[in-house]
């Protein structure tokens, strides 16, 4: 596999946990500054911890054609 696409791979793994606690963060925010209830609180926890963490692959395409694209 080329080294660039293990990298950037890499880099999306990466983000996608930054994403879930962003969004945490914002609704403990919410729920401090009580804009939301409580029930609202513990069930949009819930919701965000259990979302999958999906990393979109880009499939691997041969030298040839990227070049050939370009």
């Amino acid at each position: 596999m080329d080294y660039y696409l293990k990298k950037s791979i890499q880099m999306k793994a990466k983000e996608s946990p930054k994403k879930k606690t962003d969004k945490l963060n914002k609704l403990e925010r919410a729920y401090a500054e009580k804009q939301i209830s409580h029930s609202e609180y513990e069930m949009w926890k819930r919701v965000y911890m259990n979302e999958k963490d999906v990393v979109e692959e880009p499939l691997p395409v041969s030298r040839k054609k990227r070049r050939r694209r370009v």
